[in-house]
């Protein structure tokens, strides 16, 4: 078997992969003939089998009897990481593993699934890596890369090159226009929000070396997951007992992880349900906290952040959305309009914004010298996020024409140049 490269895009939320085939760029068909896979993990209590991507989400959402994991990119840069994960199968058996090798194990899909379809192996990559692993913590910020570069050497990747995924995107971006742009990148995905300032152009498309075209780059640690967190302390979390007052209050630290999805499965062991359970022997309205215990007890915590984040996906496009939540109580809902989403996002919005216009300004820019905003991630569907950009940039064109494929086809292209 030849040798080969590729672009890799570990995303948050999703990823992909750019190979060379047929001696032309494409995007790897990672599952069936999606070439985006969810980032997530699913562990089969019963058959002792893991599945990846939609497959695994699926098995999980239909009570297949296991564990989902997702958002391991939001542990990089932290001990987490190598934090041990004990899972007990239907047979009784224990099964140990770090989230340095469950991530192993998510990025070894990737690989095999992408020497599948070229029918090459791939030993060379250029990897995405957002502008901040972690904001304001340089040390952190490099033990992070260090992390996700030990794993994929461990998973037989010989050559890596890091990129900024928002450079990445511009150089996708790049590929598809007719004359030269000072460009602005949002690429707001599932964990970051990352910004470039980049000129492009047919000619400077062919450059090797496109450093002095780079003319900002800046992100902060905002994003899909932090909407989606938000929204569960503000609409879900009170029903299960957060904030509630009285001679006990609950400690939040339970309420925040179980609404953050690279910290739902730490809440998943019989210590939790215990102290959950002692807890609520003293609170004066027992039943929130019986919903808590009960979510944790059967492992549905995925089950209500999936609830969440999918009243905010519709609320893209509808006014109002109703959060059913059966899987805790026959009839419980909640409802979310689009008005009180904005309310709620606004200030972690406002940190995004202000994030984009520092980028121009270290560029040397002024707002009208932008003439395009090339927004990409899953994120940047948010409508109130496109209105502030257009209110701040309102001589520029914004364009997201590609929001799951730029970063992945961008590294692929950087790959080719490095590689080829």
């Amino acid at each position: 078997m030849k040798k080969s490269y590729c672009g890799l895009d570990f995303g948050t939320s999703n990823s992909t992969v750019a190979v060379l085939k047929d001696n032309n760029l494409a995007m790897a068909e990672l599952e069936q003939k999606h070439t985006t896979i969810p980032s997530a993990i699913f562990f089969d209590m019963n058959k002792g089998d893991v599945s990846f991507g939609r497959k695994g989400v699926s098995l999980y959402h239909n009570r297949a009897g296991g564990r989902l994991m997702r958002s391991l990119k939001s542990l990089l840069g932290t001990s987490t990481m190598e934090d041990m994960c004990r899972m007990t199968l239907a047979t009784g058996e224990n099964k140990i593993f770090s989230y340095t090798d469950i991530l192993g194990m998510f990025i070894k899909h990737l690989k095999t699934q992408s020497e599948e379809f070229i029918g090459d192996s791939i030993e060379q990559a250029v990897v995405g890596r957002p502008v901040h692993f972690v904001d304001y913590n340089k040390t952190a910020d490099n033990l992070a890369q260090k992390q996700l570069e030990k794993v994929l050497q461990q998973q037989g990747f010989k050559d890596i090159a890091f990129q900024f995924e928002p450079v990445a995107a511009a150089l996708a971006y790049e590929s598809t226009v007719s004359k030269e742009e000072t460009v602005l990148i949002v690429d707001m995905g599932g964990g970051t929000s990352d910004f470039s300032v980049v000129r492009i152009s047919p000619q400077r498309h062919l450059k090797a070396n496109r450093k002095e075209d780079i003319l900002a780059n800046d992100g902060v640690h905002i994003a899909g997951n932090d909407f989606d967190r938000l929204l569960s302390v503000d609409k879900i979390m009170p029903l299960l007992g957060y904030g509630v007052g009285g001679h006990t209050p609950i400690p939040n630290h339970y309420f925040m992880r179980l609404a953050s999805w690279q910290e739902i499965q730490t809440l998943y062991n019989r210590k939790t349900i215990r102290e959950l359970t002692e807890i609520n022997r003293a609170v004066e309205n027992k039943k929130l906290l019986e919903r808590m215990i009960k979510v944790i007890e059967y492992e549905e915590g995925h089950l209500l952040a999936a609830c969440v984040e999918d009243a905010k996906i519709k609320l893209t496009s509808d006014n109002q959305q109703t959060i059913g939540l059966s899987l805790i109580e026959d009839g419980l809902v909640a409802s979310l309009t689009r008005q009180e989403l904005e309310q709620t996002l606004a200030e972690k919005v406002g940190i995004i914004i202000n994030g984009a216009t520092r980028t121009v300004k270290d560029a040397g820019l002024q707002a009208n010298d932008i003439q395009t905003i090339f927004m990409t991630g899953g994120s940047a569907s948010i409508p109130v996020i496109r209105k502030n950009l257009q209110q701040i940039f309102p001589q520029a064109n914004i364009n997201n024409a590609d929001m799951f494929g730029s970063v992945g086809k961008g590294l692929g292209i950087e790959a080719n140049r490095l590689f080829h």
